[in-house]
């Protein structure tokens, strides 16, 4: 199969790509030149502006590709995709988010009710589109590419995605502290919030599998881990992969520190189901999350942000976790 990836030099991207080579598909990618790669062989590589689509159109045709993957939509870059390859290609596949459901709104706004988990692709959507302040709305995505005449699509809706590479660095969180000697973390509602989560090669097998399939053709697939964790079993997890143990205390949410929000509670969670991919397609991990998430941690302590990244604050957490004491509202290793 010919495949032509879009945004094939990015965190997922990469992954993608380099899926789609060890399936033996020929592959090729448009990328702008911008975020530092290393060329795959085989891989045939365009450079050029996605959102200028009709600059490129001869170039792009000329690969004929039997199938499109959009690792890297925006939101309002996606409809011309559609126009360009609309009939011209067998399968595409569109990266989206759990950012679509309106469960997520109530999780990151606290307004409106909370929806049932897990959530399923037919879970309630977020009744409007909302750019974010980086142009970013899967949403817009969604709409532009689903149901649309000659255009066979596939969307996947990912959870937070890790692993190597990840610029995100969520873990860099809790393995900054430890490098730092820091062996408490203050928390606080959001202890036992429930977050799924994906590892990049998975995504880049749910990828390939809907690429390939025209059982996929038409559908919306979660992509998840089957086991959510809690963010204080997540924290754990994280140092003993680093083979460190870490303490929580759970303290009133209006002392945490800015840093450390990401802990305050939430009245949704984010749990999501992955079981209509799986029984579509026979989607599995590669491998046990513990062993992923392993991994990422090794990648990270080999990477880490230039700097250490962002300084946390820790002269405000011990305020805060004296301020909670003395106010007899620590609670010491709260349950996940």
């Amino acid at each position: 199969m010919r495949c032509l990836v879009l945004g094939g030099t990015g965190f997922i991207g990469r992954a993608v790509v380099a899926e789609l080579v060890r399936r033996g598909h020929r592959v090729a990618v448009l990328h702008r030149g911008v975020t530092p790669w290393e060329p795959i062989p085989g891989v045939e590589y365009v450079r050029g502006d996605r959102t200028r689509l009709g600059d490129l159109r001869d170039r792009l045709l000329a690969l004929r590709p039997d199938a499109v993957v959009d690792a890297a939509p925006r939101g309002p870059d996606s409809a011309p995709v559609v126009a360009l390859f609309r009939d011209r290609i067998r399968a595409s596949v569109h990266i989206s988010s759990q950012a679509v459901y309106r469960a997520w709104q109530v999780a990151w706004t606290g307004r409106g009710n909370p929806d049932p988990v897990p959530l399923t692709e037919d879970s309630p959507l977020r009744s409007r589109p909302g750019l974010g302040e980086d142009g970013y709305e899967p949403l817009l995505t969604e709409q532009a590419v689903r149901g649309q005449p000659g255009f066979p699509a596939t969307v996947l809706r990912l959870p937070p995605v890790y692993g190597p590479g990840d610029h995100h660095g969520r873990e860099w969180l809790v393995i900054r502290r430890l490098l730092d000697g820091r062996t408490i973390l203050p928390v606080g509602g959001g202890a036992a919030w429930l977050w799924t989560r994906a590892h990049v090669a998975d995504v880049a097998r749910a990828v390939a599998l809907a690429a390939a399939s025209s059982r996929a053709a038409g559908e919306v697939y979660n992509v998840g881990e089957p086991r959510a964790l809690t963010l204080a079993a997540w924290a754990r997890a994280v140092a003993r992969a680093m083979g460190r143990e870490i303490r929580l205390v759970r303290i009133p949410d209006r002392l945490l520190p800015p840093h450390l929000q990401l802990f305050a509670y939430r009245p949704q969670h984010m749990l999501s189901s992955s079981e209509r991919i799986r029984a579509h397609l026979g989607y599995r991990e590669g491998r046990p999350p513990e062993e992923s998430l392993a991994e990422t941690v090794r990648w990270h302590l080999e990477h880490p942000p230039p700097g250490g990244g962002p300084a946390p604050d820790y002269a405000a957490e011990d305020a805060a976790l004296a301020r909670a004491r003395e106010l007899g509202l620590a609670a010491e290793d709260p349950d996940e």
